[in-house]
């Protein structure tokens, strides 16, 4: 009997089996962006452009950069895009992002008026006219592109009037600005 309770003994250690198995953990899943704010936009042209970016989530990474290509060009009146993106450590890259911003002028040009507001001048007299400047945001200077209209007679006495008027590229008309000349007897 101690016989065969050796030789069971033996048989069964002999009888084990080893199984390895080997796990590979890999990572599929691509990030996510997710925009801050619209996604459409309009924004006054001429006016500094903040973006208020994006940000990104992962199943495994947590310091992920976000890639953004496209710039906002303020002097220029088009619709114009921002492209987000994101690649994760496994290289899963994120579904890209945009964000439209269309950049508009809807802001009026501004006359100055050179001189007084108010002129007085005697019958016969010279009367010089002082003029305007004219400014725009996205145009900038509209001088050039004043336009004058007057009734002025210096050889008879009475109420005149000089009107300076603009309007921008856009089609936006400045406030009209007129000057008073008062003919004397």
């Amino acid at each position: 009997k101690a016989r065969g309770s050796r030789a069971g003994w033996y048989q069964s250690k002999q009888n084990i089996a080893e199984i390895t198995r080997k796990v590979t953990v890999v990572d599929t899943t691509a990030p996510v962006i997710t925009l801050k704010g619209e996604a459409v936009l309009i924004h006054e042209g001429a006016t500094a452009y903040t973006d208020e970016g994006a940000t990104v989530t992962d199943n495994l990474d947590t310091d992920l950069a976000i890639a953004v290509t496209g710039t906002i060009d303020v002097l220029k009146l088009s619709e114009q895009t921002l492209t987000f993106d994101a690649t994760d450590s496994s290289g899963n890259k994120a579904t890209s992002l945009t964000r439209k911003v269309t950049v508009v002028d809807t802001t009026i040009p501004v006359i100055t008026l050179l001189g007084e507001a108010e002129v007085t001048i005697n019958e016969l007299g010279v009367y010089t006219e002082a003029g305007a400047t004219a400014v725009d945001t996205v145009n900038g200077d509209l001088t050039a592109a004043i336009v004058t209209v007057t009734d002025l007679n210096a050889d008879k006495p009475g109420v005149y009037t000089v009107t300076y008027d603009v309007t921008d590229t856009t089609g936006n008309k400045a406030v009209r600005i007129v000057r008073t000349i008062q003919v004397l007897d």
